[in-house]
């Protein structure tokens, strides 16, 4: 028998990056899972209802909720409803979103691993994404020695997310003199890329060298945005292709009168770098060589004496107690912790973009067996590799993961 097609709107811009990888993720599950006749068009974040939306036809939405009045109207639907925006809540329409406190805590640990202990935060006043941001940063970084915030002033009577950016961007003269009193070095996280590229037009407005005095971090991974940027903007990427999937995934559910939850929040997949933050915020030489020997031979099987070894290679005599020392009180942990995490960052970039089988990717990042690097990774991240292959893995192999002849359990 044949399955029924459904016809199914899709409320998503395609005016930004973020929108569009959405509906990357959507329409993976269109092809691969669903029998859907989707009704979509080329739309900004704040546009509402279309005129062309036809009521009587429709068996569900997905939309990214922008001003109350489309929540209000979406309310009235007797159709189901997922958002993909989340800036209003009811039990009604589901959200799947970005977690915004892992989003603050992987931006907070990008900054500190380059050795930053005074911290601040730049957002937009009244969009509610940016508010949340400076929540969790705040909490993020409330033990550092300096924090600080810069949040632009909210635009009368405005309703609309591009609005209060729109407004906020006209401030980067009054961004520029708060930069300009910060303590140095800084790392800033901006709410977004669209205020992360504002903050450094104003450090350069300042004559405020980035990223040696001011490191800048966003959020959204527009990657057209960043490398405008100048320098380049590191920004915190978010999950959207699989936000895509898993709201039109709950969205089918929901046309099929099951129950589903309230709310859906994915991890953030880590911070893309790029030049704005490339900088090790210390004087200290022996630090300086010493992460940089690391991070040039972390996946050799590097170990403490092969560091002391370089080190002594460079005229640098120093203990092993007092190498790790004076790195941990620069960095916050100590040098093997940071050869453990780069091998780590690396298993998850392969075990996410490549169906390699596990016992490989023990041996590419530097470990001799895959069991060690099972056991090193579930202590660190809570899951054995496998389930974090299959939860976050490519969105095109969700279907199609192969099973490895090396045990990933």
């Amino acid at each position: 028998m044949a399955r029924t097609i459904r016809n199914v709107a899709l409320l998503v811009e395609s005016s930004r990056s973020y929108g569009r990888n959405l509906l990357r993720g959507i329409a993976l599950y269109v092809r691969s899972v669903a029998t859907w006749s989707v009704l979509h068009q080329e739309r900004t974040l704040s546009e509402g209802l279309p005129e062309w939306l036809a009521i009587d036809e429709l068996d569900g939405v997905l939309a990214r909720i922008d001003s109350e009045v489309m929540f209000e109207q979406l309310l009235k639907l007797r159709v189901p409803v997922v958002d993909l925006r989340g800036r209003f809540q009811s039990p009604r329409i589901p959200r799947v979103l970005v977690n915004d406190v892992l989003v603050a805590h992987q931006a907070a640990a990008h900054l500190r691993q380059r050795g930053f202990k005074h911290f601040a935060y730049c957002g937009f006043t009244g969009a509610d994404y940016s508010e949340g941001r400076l929540d969790a940063f705040a909490r993020e970084v409330r033990n550092e020695s300096f924090f600080d915030s810069y949040m632009t002033r909210r635009p009368v009577g405005s309703a609309f997310t591009a609005q209060v950016e729109a407004h906020g961007i006209e401030e980067e003269k009054r961004i520029g003199q708060w930069l300009a009193k910060l303590p140095e070095p800084c790392g800033v996280m901006a709410c977004n890329d669209i205020l992360g590229r504002i903050v450094l037009n104003a450090c350069r407005r300042e004559n405020i060298k980035v990223p040696d005095r001011i490191a800048v971090i966003g959020v959204d991974n527009d990657d057209v945005m960043c490398d405008l940027s100048a320098p380049p903007l590191s920004s915190v990427n978010p999950p959207c292709e699989r936000i895509g999937y898993e709201a039109a995934a709950i969205l089918d559910r929901m046309m099929r009168k099951e129950k589903v939850a309230a709310e859906l929040l994915l991890d953030p997949l880590g911070v893309v770098d790029r030049a704005s933050t490339n900088v090790l915020a210390t004087s200290d030489r022996m630090v300086v060589e010493t992460l940089a020997f690391i991070r040039s031979h972390c996946l050799e099987g590097v170990q403490v004496r092969d560091i002391l070894r370089h080190l002594k290679s460079l005229g640098i005599v120093v203990s092993r107690s007092t190498m790790e020392r004076r790195f941990f009180n620069t960095l916050g942990h100590t040098p093997r912790d940071e050869i453990q995490r780069l091998r780590l960052d690396k298993t998850r970039e392969l075990l996410l973009g490549t169906n390699l089988p596990l016992n490989q990717i023990a041996a590419m990042v530097g470990f001799e067996h895959h069991e060690y690097l099972c056991a090193v990774f579930k202590r660190e991240t809570g899951q054995t590799p496998g389930d974090y292959r299959r939860q976050l893995g490519k969105l095109e192999s969700i279907d199609r993961m192969p099973e490895q002849s090396g045990s990933e359990e």
